[in-house]
């Protein structure tokens, strides 16, 4: 089952995180894609796209691949195969000088 989803909207602080994509979602697709949009101004900042065994783990989650740098302006992707149980992205390094926006496609 296909979807294309906004699930992060101008993230700035230092561990904000994205909606979780959760079992629903991951249970019907093969691939997932993490489309991270820096808006006008980013000058620094990275996300993180992690997995946890269950919706709204309270501790530290697991990284998925190596964190993305946003760069302003710009549009990176970051793809997810297999099985996840959940998914989000995490802002790593801090936003400075605007957010960024992060969206879901899961085929």
């Amino acid at each position: 089952m296909l979807f294309f989803k906004k699930v992060g909207d101008n993230l700035t602080a230092l561990n904000a995180v994205t909606d979780e994509i959760g079992p629903a979602e991951l249970n019907n697709i093969q691939e997932l894609t993490y489309y991270i949009v820096g808006l006008a101004g980013v000058v620094s900042g990275a996300v993180q796209v992690e997995e946890a065994h269950v919706v709204a783990y309270p501790g530290t989650w697991a990284p998925n691949g190596g964190p993305t740098t946003v760069t302003a302006d710009a549009v990176k992707t970051t793809k997810v195969s297999g099985v996840s149980f959940v998914s989000r992205v995490r802002v790593s390094t801090v936003m400075g000088g605007a957010g960024v926006d992060v969206w879901a496609l899961g085929r």
